[in-house]
């Protein structure tokens, strides 16, 4: 329980650092922009214009220090009931992202109706700046290849050339059918945001074509070749997993904190480089060449990019380079946003309805052509013929378990775990009570108990009568 809570307390810290970091720089003066609002050196200097900037850097101190002491203080609802604290805790984030982001989009809105009222105009408009026909014809020379993309879906297939793991996933597919559908959705993803920022539009920065490709080059071809070598990385970490499961049948510590680290280090790394490939451009036209500056502020007024005659569906976010934004000029932007939200809505409330059926629905038992047990989530059945022993034991045995699909909280322990003594458990395990039973199968135990009084040992007695009848 200490390591979930040290690991949820340094999430929430680094998720409100993230939204400090995208967010309250937007307050100060950078790339001729306050707030998302296009200005020019001599504008930004006005007097309402930086009241209005630093009232933002005021209030989203205060909404970062609500986030770093709400983020701490909901982790302690975990040492209650799972459920209520896992449903808390994916509010909580989802709640702050809302608040930093309605802030950002409140003062930006308040801004851009200044500038209007002050009849600034600064730049050149989205019409007027010229195509760069040598960056137009070189672009999609710009990203490495996809290509590249095959060691990454190589490497989780070598698991396969044993054969202890063969034998493991024939006995276990529903368990490598699920890792294996989870490193293809995680390749999938990397490759969609590989395309989305190597087919990104080209962007016109000065009148040298010179600097034009350079700049272009630097962040076409840097960010192709950042997702490639983390998409690479990133199998290498599953690699681990893969290999435990077949040589020694589930996932050991080792692997499980390599794996961990590893993808704590893709996380570090793509971090590093949306700081760092910008800084390298802003670099190249700081000294070579004099920066194009563009207002194009009337596609961004309600916060968001809306540009009816632009015919791209993601755009560059104006906040950060490395990010893409929806344009919300096109009618597939909002279909595929509200298909998210809902989806998303879907996914919570049915996580939360089966969080709280492990927390509140307790586990029961049928003897009957079969014996079953039926357990939120994690229900099974299994014949008298494969039954080989049953004990009536006074407690748990003091046994060493690693979760393989199950739930383990202080309170109870449900589903698919793996005895490093023993090899595959079933639990349905209530902490504090007693006795508990222990089927003993051919290829697995199971160990059960029941929080009613009595129910455990009716269950014993009508299970022993069965057998004795078999």
């Amino acid at each position: 329980m200490w390591l979930l809570v040290i690991t949820l307390g340094i999430t929430n810290i680094i998720v409100v650092a993230c939204m400090q970091f995208a967010y309250h720089v937007c307050g100060k003066y950078r790339d001729h922009m306050l707030l998302g609002v296009t200005f020019s050196q001599e504008q930004a200097e006005d007097g309402d214009v930086k009241a209005i900037a630093v009232q933002f850097q005021r209030q989203f101190r205060i909404c970062c220090m609500i986030g770093y002491i709400s983020g701490i203080l909901v982790i302690f609802l975990f040492w209650g009931y799972m459920s209520i604290a896992l449903i808390a805790y994916l509010f909580w984030i989802f709640g702050y992202i809302f608040l930093a982001q309605h802030m950002y989009i409140k003062f930006h809105k308040k801004m851009y109706r200044l500038k209007k009222e002050k009849g600034y105009t600064c730049g050149n408009s989205v019409r007027e700046i010229s195509v760069d026909t040598q960056l137009s014809r070189l672009k999609d020379t710009m990203p490495v290849s996809a290509d590249w993309f095959l060691p990454s879906l190589i490497v989780p297939l070598l698991p396969w050339c044993s054969g202890a793991f063969r034998q493991y996933a024939a006995q276990n597919r529903k368990d490598a059918l699920l890792i294996y559908s989870v490193i293809l959705l995680v390749k999938i993803c990397y490759y969609y945001v590989y395309v989305l920022f190597a087919r990104k539009r080209s962007v016109v920065y000065s009148q040298n074509s010179d600097i034009n490709i350079a700049c272009n080059r630097s962040s076409k071809r840097g960010y192709s070749i950042v997702f490639v070598t983390l998409s690479f990385f990133d199998s290498i970490s599953f690699l681990f997993l893969l290999w435990d499961m077949g040589g020694i049948g589930y996932m050991s510590a080792v692997s499980l904190v390599i794996f961990v680290v590893i993808q704590s280090m893709i996380a570090l790394t793509c971090l590093f480089s949306f700081y760092l490939i910008p800084s390298k451009q802003k670099q190249l036209l700081k000294e070579k060449a004099e920066t194009v500056l563009v207002d194009e502020d009337q596609f961004w007024e309600s916060g968001f990019y809306n540009n009816p005659e632009d015919n791209r569906l993601f755009v560059t976010d104006r906040q950060s380079s490395a990010n893409m934004t929806l344009n919300y000029g096109k009618k597939s932007a909002w279909v595929l946003s509200i298909g998210i939200l809902v989806g998303t809505f879907v996914a919570m409330l049915w996580a939360s309805v089966e969080l709280l059926r492990l927390d509140f629905v307790p586990a029961r038992y049928q003897v009957a052509e079969s014996f079953r047990i039926m357990a939120p989530c994690y229900s099974k059945e299994i014949a008298f013929s494969q039954i080989q022993s049953i004990r009536l034991l006074d407690e748990l045995p003091d046994i060493r378990l690693s979760k393989q699909n199950g739930a383990a909280t202080e309170q109870y322990a449900l589903g698919k775990f793996y005895n490093r003594g023993k090899g595959v458990c079933y639990l349905y395990i209530y902490y504090g009570y007693s006795p508990v039973v222990e089927l003993e199968l051919a290829d697995m135990t199971v160990y059960f108990n029941s929080k009613e009084e009595g129910v455990t040992e009716e269950c014993y007695e009508q299970l022993l009568e069965k057998l004795e009848s078999e």
